[in-house]
């Protein structure tokens, strides 16, 4: 391996919060970042329970957790770490698509990492859904 090469930072998002998130996998010894975007906290109505779920799943992961513009907060961290490289994972999130043009307008590459599905041969044949009985 070139002793050169800057690893990337990753940038985890609603749809990466887990362990087996693949940009986290992919480099796991990276720096991560989670934003909270204000953007998004001013036009969606998001509420203490969704919050405090967000948190739980954050304090497992070794993430850094700042508030703001995801875009000006994704290159701010990433000049900190040195790098021009930025991981994510892919994401329905309708501004997911524009962030990722606006940090390569600003000189920054972005691998994008797709989510794995949820559902697999062995789950769609195989579910275990008793931990869901007590809400039906």
């Amino acid at each position: 391996m070139n002793q050169n090469i800057v690893p990337p930072v990753v940038w985890v998002h609603s749809d990466g919060l887990d362990k087996t998130d693949p940009a986290q996998g992919a480099y796991p010894h990276a720096p991560a970042l989670w934003v909270w975007d204000e953007t998004l906290l001013r036009n969606w109505l998001i509420t203490i329970y969704q919050s405090r779920f967000i948190c739980d799943y954050l304090l497992k992961l070794p993430v850094t957790v700042r508030r703001g513009d995801v875009v000006a907060e994704l290159i701010k961290f990433a000049q900190e770490q040195g790098t021009t490289h930025i991981a994510t994972t892919s994401t329905s999130n309708p501004g997911f698509l524009q962030i990722c043009r606006q940090l390569q307008e600003q000189g920054f590459s972005v691998e994008i990492f797709e989510k794995r599905p949820m559902l697999t041969p062995e789950t769609v044949y195989a579910p275990d859904l008793k931990w869901a009985s007590p809400a039906w």
